[in-house]
């Protein structure tokens, strides 16, 4: 009898040994496989998302950049006639529907005024030089001359002689940060995802901490792995990779504003995507061992 338990005992262990060696093979093997099936769906999906988001944001700028362009380009603005342009700069930024914080006509030292009447000195700013060699550009954030409370961007282009093609003065519509940014990164692929912008030169232009915008730069972040990647992604105009932030590993998805030298970055927890996979690895291992144990008790009973 004792012979027989002994033997029974004996079956019993290698057939529970054989039953979690598989359960534990195909529970690995279907995690795994769903684990990257979700991963490579969310980087698919993070390049669209942030690529169709920077595009909007490249089209939303250069088509304000136009604009600027076609009122720099009109007789009435050439003639630099002051009194003639102010009344039409207050009545195009109402066309406008509040899209430009101001207008402005300046002269070739940087005296611009403004639709209110505010005469500002943008001479020191480094876009100033190449709106003089007959560029149109897009300014970084800065903070506004007349309401420092306020960031801002400048569309600049040069307003040019009908005669003689010289540039004679500048033309500047500018949007408050806000109305540039929020509205194309008001994008999320799960909770606790982030949205900002980079100059390429690692410089933070718009970040959901306020704090960070012009005042850090993610090249030179503390976490090596991190400000790698950015490196490498504004060297490209598309770029995915993965870092850990502590204990988490996220992806860090990013492309090209184009016409500028902007990036935008999507920043994921992997966590977020990961979570219910995991749950499913508990729930199966929790059934096998239920499996298991009953194995044992129903043959004693």
């Amino acid at each position: 009898m004792k012979k027989r338990n002994s033997l029974q005992l004996k079956a019993i262990s290698i057939i529970s040994f054989i039953f979690i060696l598989i359960i534990s093979i195909l529970t690995i093997i279907c995690y795994n496989n769903s684990k990257k099936s979700i991963l490579n769906s969310m980087g698919s999906s993070g390049k669209q998302t942030v690529t169709i988001h920077a595009q909007d944001l490249s089209s939303w700028v250069n088509s304000r950049l136009s604009q600027m362009q076609v009122i720099a380009n009109t007789e009435l603005v050439s003639s630099m006639n002051y009194d003639k342009i102010i009344p039409y700069f207050q009545h195009e930024q109402k066309n406008y529907n509040g899209i430009y914080n101001s207008l402005g006509i300046g002269d070739t030292k940087g005296k611009l005024i403004l639709q209110n009447k505010v005469l500002i000195d943008i001479g020191s700013e480094n876009t100033f030089p190449l709106v003089m060699q007959g560029k149109s550009v897009i300014s970084n954030p800065f903070t506004a001359k007349e309401n420092p409370s306020d960031w801002i961007i400048s569309m600049e282009c040069p307003v040019k002689d009908i005669g003689t093609n010289n540039v004679i003065g500048v033309v500047s519509g500018a949007c408050l940060v806000s109305t540039v940014f929020k509205e194309t990164t008001n994008f999320h692929l799960g909770k606790t995802d982030k949205v900002y912008i980079l100059n390429k030169d690692g410089t933070v232009l718009f970040h959901p901490d306020n704090k960070l915008i012009n005042n850090n730069n993610f090249l030179k972040s503390s976490n090596n792995q991190y400000a790698n990647l950015v490196k490498q992604a504004v060297s490209q105009n598309s770029f995915s990779g993965e870092f850990k932030d502590n204990a988490e590993t996220k992806m860090l998805f990013s492309s090209h504003v184009e016409g500028t030298d902007w990036y935008m970055f999507l920043e994921v927890p992997t966590s977020e995507y990961t979570s219910s996979i995991n749950s499913l690895l508990y729930s199966t291992s929790i059934v096998a061992i239920i499996s298991i144990i009953l194995l044992i008790i129903i043959p004693e009973v």
